[in-house]
């Protein structure tokens, strides 16, 4: 798996828990599963309890993994399915963005991770988070 560069920009302790605001700049080489290096001992705690993405950038979301230490990258993406869209289905186009509109199947696509070796270290670059551990 591709490795993240972390930044610590701003860290302290709300009663018993330790909180950070983190950058993290994923790598060249997205792997499936996520990039790695955001893990406790990378932030000189015992464990994270929760990490808050608070960036999304170009159409990209992410999921911090505590279980795994990884972030994971997904994307929308309009794939041929088997569904039939209904009368009331629209896409909407507006300015740099498409939008869907209507209930048909052909339109309900779930989020996807991103493909393996996707290079992310430019778009999205650096995104932000909040953990939460001890």
């Amino acid at each position: 798996m591709g490795a993240l560069t972390i930044t610590t920009n701003r860290r302290g302790i709300m009663g018993d828990l330790k909180y950070a605001e983190i950058s993290a700049t994923f790598s060249s080489s997205y792997a499936t599963g996520g990039d790695t290096g955001l893990t406790a001992a990378a932030l000189g705690w015992d464990r994270v309890l929760v990490g808050i993405v608070t960036s999304q950038d170009n159409g990209y979301t992410f999921r911090y993994d505590a279980t795994n230490n990884t972030i994971l990258a997904y994307r929308l993406g309009f794939v041929a399915d088997t569904g039939t869209a209904g009368v009331n289905d629209t896409i909407i186009h507006t300015t740099g963005a498409i939008g869907i509109s209507g209930s048909g199947a052909a339109f309900q696509q779930a989020m996807s991770q991103v493909t393996s070796t996707t290079n992310l270290s430019v778009t999205p670059g650096t995104i932000r988070l909040f953990m939460l551990g001890r």
